[in-house]
């Protein structure tokens, strides 16, 4: 692709705030750094990998309020985590975490381990027991 071909297809999501860089062709047949604020096709599919995230943080937030599943589940979900990467930064069994996502196991949670929960999730430990409304 030559230099004045590199797509300036702006996204809605970081609206030309953040260039990727591409190598092009320029006048001289050279392979040169180009910025471009986009491409359609790749904001398409980041588009729809984010639609993707929150859909799974909000059929998470929706078995919590059923009842199936605990805070915790909905927290891993907001975090784009999942039980291994949380086992990997908490130190617990993936067993446990698996456990501490149901409403039963949840309830056995000690103070000591919200704190871990919270400090690998970004959060203050109250909000591990809460979930947003909508």
């Amino acid at each position: 692709m030559r230099k004045e071909e590199v797509p300036q297809d702006e996204d809605l999501i970081n609206a030309g705030l953040r260039k990727d860089i591409y190598y092009a062709l320029d006048e001289n047949g050279e392979f040169v750094q180009v910025l471009s604020t986009g491409w359609d096709a790749k904001n398409t599919v980041i588009l729809q990998a984010w639609e993707a995230v929150q859909e799974g943080v909000e059929a998470a937030r929706q078995a919590v309020l059923r009842g199936e599943a605990s805070p915790l589940l909905y927290h891993i979900r907001r975090c784009q985590m999942d039980v291994k990467l949380l086992s990997d930064y908490t130190g617990f069994s993936k067993s446990k975490i698996r456990r501490h996502c149901t409403p039963r196991g949840f309830k056995k949670i000690s103070y000591e381990e919200v704190q871990c929960y919270a400090r690998a999730l970004g959060i203050k430990p109250e909000q591990l027991y809460h979930i947003p409304d909508a």
